[in-house]
Order: structure tokens, then sequence, then C-alpha cells
């Protein structure tokens, strides 16, 4: 019980942070775009967001794998 509040919770808190870390990279190019020029906040636009996007992917394709482990796992206790 305890287990899957902590995993639940834990993909919830996931969720936040890939948002908020979204967030965080748009206003750091703001703020770059307003020092630094156009072309700088673009490109630490792009970088930026593809960072977080390759990152968050990354962690999604982890909880995938332990999901379907899981399952995997379910099915075969009363066939072996």
């Amino acid at each position: 019980m305890i287990k899957k509040f902590i995993l639940s919770s834990g993909e919830k808190l996931i969720d936040i942070l890939a948002i908020l870390s979204l967030i965080v990279v748009i206003l750091a190019g703001l703020g770059v775009g307003f020092q630094e020029g156009f072309f700088a906040f673009l490109i630490f636009e792009i970088v930026g967001l593809a960072y977080i996007v390759i990152m968050f992917f990354f962690i999604y394709l982890l909880l995938d794998i332990r999901d379907l482990l899981r399952k995997i796992e379910e099915n075969t206790k009363g066939g072996v």
C-alpha cells in the first residue's frame, strides 16, 4: 500500500517537475534574449527545450519499462 502511494506520487512529482522545467527554460531564454539578442534567445530555447524533452523522455521510458516488467511478472506467476 505504501509502495503504491510512493510510486504514484513519484510519477506525479516527475510530471510536475517536467512542466516546471519547461517553464524555467522558457523564462531563462527570455532573460538571455533581452541581454544577448534574438539569436541567443533562439539557440538557448532550442537547446534547452530539446534537453528537457530528451531527459524526461528517458525518465518516462524507464517508468514504462518498470510497468511492463511488472505486467510480465504478473502474467508469468501462474504459468511457471
